[in-house]
C-alpha cells in the first residue's frame, strides 16, 4: 500500500518529537535509509514521515500465503492447539469421507510437520479439542457423520495419541462443542445431529455416559457452549438450517439438562456460527454464515440470553463456516468467512459498536470449509488456515504500510 493509496486519510502537523511516546511504541519501522520508504507494522494507522506533516490511514486486512498442507481428500474442518505442549500452536484436520484425522505440528514459523493420521470412525466432519482426562494433555473429539458416532482420541503430550475409542449418538452428527455441562468440572460433550443436541456427560479420565437427546427440528453443522445469560451455567447455541433458518438458544439448569430451545431468525439455510462479543459491552454476541443466501447475519446479544433481530451482511456465494479474531489488531472483533462456492474468504472488519465494514475478498485455492484464526507464528496477529479439496490454505497475517518522504 502505497501513501496515496490510504483512503480516509487526514493530516497531522507536529514534529517528530512530538509524535506520542505510547503511539511510536506500537510501530516497527523498516527500511528507512536506503529507498527512502518508511514501513510501518501497526496496530492502528499509517504514518508517512515528512519534514513536518504526518498522514494517517486507518489499518486493513493483508495475508501471505505460507506453504499449503498436503491433506486426504474432502478435508472438511480444521481446530487447533498446541497438542505437544511446546507452546506452538498445532493443527488437526477433520474429513467428510476419509475414516481419519490428520494431525500437523507447528515449527512455530507458520509451517509444520508432515501430517500423521489417526484412525476414527466413518467420515470424521467436525471435531474439537479439550483436556478430556484432566492430563494437562490436548484431546481430539469427532463426530463421525456416517459412524453416527463420536471417537475420542486421548492425547499423550508430545503430539501423539492413543487409538481412538467410539461412542455411539443419534443420526448424522454434523458439530462438536465441548464444556462442562452439570458444574463437575469435568469436560462434557455437545453434538448437533439431524434431529436432535446429544448431550455426553463425562464420567472421569476420558470416559462418557450414554448420550441423552435434547430434540430440534434441524441442528446442522454448528454448535457451540458458552454462558449467554450470564448465570454461570453453560448454554447451547445451535444453528438450525434444512427447513427453520434459525439459530436456537438451549439454557442449561447446571445439571447436564436444558429448557426448551428459543429460536431467532436468520439468513436462508444458516449452517456455521461464531460467538464474540462485537460490541465490547461483555455480552456474547452472534455471527451465522448463510449458505442459501450469500451473507451473514449478526444477532447482539442483550446480556440476558435473548438476542436483538440480525442483522444481514453480504459475503461471498455459498457462505460456509465463520470466524472471529482481531485480524487487524485495532482492538475490535473482526469477521472470517469461507466462501465454498466462490473458491474465496470474506474478511469484515469490526468498529467495535456491533457493526461492520463491508467485506475485504481473498481469492483462496479450492472450495474452503470449516477454518480457523490462530497466530501460527508469535507475531502477535491473527493468521487464518482454511482446508480445501486436497490441500490446506496457510494465510500469514501481515499488515504492512508503507510512504515515501517528500
Amino acid at each position: 500500500m502505497r501513501a496515496d493509496e490510504c483512503m480516509d486519510t487526514q493530516a497531522v502537523t507536529m514534529s517528530g518529537n512530538e509524535l506520542p511516546a505510547a503511539l511510536l511504541r506500537r510501530w516497527r519501522v523498516l527500511d528507512l535509509h536506503r529507498t527512502k520508504r518508511v514501513c510501518f507494522i501497526s496496530r492502528f494507522a499509517l504514518i508517512v514521515l515528512a519534514p513536518i506533516q504526518y498522514s494517517l490511514c486507518m489499518a486493513s486486512v493483508s495475508f501471505t500465503n505460507a506453504p499449503p498442507l498436503v491433506v486426504s481428500d474432502d478435508a472438511h474442518a480444521v481446530v487447533a492447539s498446541d497438542l505437544d505442549n511446546d507452546g506452538v500452536p498445532d493443527l488437526v484436520i477433520a474429513y467428510g469421507i476419509d475414516s481419519h484425522v490428520s494431525v500437523f505440528i507447528g515449527h512455530g514459523d507458520g509451517t509444520f510437520v508432515p501430517r500423521v493420521d489417526y484412525a476414527t470412525g466413518q467420515a470424521p466432519i467436525a471435531a474439537a479439542l479439550a483436556d478430556l482426562d484432566g492430563n494437562g494433555s490436548v484431546d481430539v473429539a469427532v463426530t463421525n457423520v456416517y459412524g453416527n458416532s463420536v471417537s475420542i482420541l486421548m492425547g499423550q503430550g508430545d503430539g501423539t495419541f492413543l487409538p481412538a475409542v467410539d461412542y455411539p449418538v443419534d443420526a448424522f452428527p454434523s458439530a462438536i462443542a465441548i464444556g462442562d455441562l452439570n458444574g463437575d468440572n469435568i469436560p462434557d460433550v455437545v453434538v448437533a445431529c439431524g434431529s436432535s443436541v446429544a448431550v455426553l456427560l463425562g464420567t472421569g479420565g476420558g470416559a462418557y455416559a450414554p448420550f441423552t437427546a435434547i430434540p430440534l427440528t434441524s441442528p446442522w453443522n454448528s454448535v457451540a457452549v458458552v454462558d449467554v445469560t450470564k448465570d454461570g451455567i453453560p448454554d447451547i447455541i445451535v444453528v438450525e438450517s434444512v427447513s427453520a433458518g434459525t439459530v436456537s438458544v438451549v439454557r442449561g439448569r447446571g445439571d447436564g439438562t436444558f429448557e426448551t430451545a428459543e429460536a431467532y431468525p436468520t439468513g436462508a439455510s444458516p449452517d456455521f456460527l461464531v460467538v464474540g462479543d462485537f460490541n465490547r459491552d461483555g455480552t456474547e454476541d452472534l455471527a451465522v454464515a448463510n449458505s442459501y443466501d450469500d451473507s451473514i447475519s449478526v444477532l447482539i446479544g442483550a446480556g440476558d440470553g435473548t438476542f436483538l433481530p440480525q442483522v444481514p451482511y453480504a459475503v461471498g456465494t455459498y457462505p460456509w463456516s465463520i470466524s472471529a479474531a482481531d485480524f487487524d489488531r485495532d482492538g475490535h472483533v473482526d469477521l472470517a468467512v469461507t466462501n465454498a462456492g466462490a473458491g474465496t474468504a470474506s474478511f469484515l472488519t469490526g468498529k467495535g459498536d456491533g457493526t461492520f465494514d463491508s467485506q475485504i475478498v481473498f481469492m483462496l485455492e479450492g472450495n474452503p470449509e470449516t477454518a480457523v484464526a490462530i497466530d501460527l507464528n508469535g507475531d502477535g496477529s491473527v493468521d487464518f488456515v482454511a482446508p480445501t479439496v486436497g490441500s490446506t490454505v496457510v494465510l500469514l497475517n501481515d499488515v504492512v504500510f508503507s510512504g515515501t518522504f517528500d
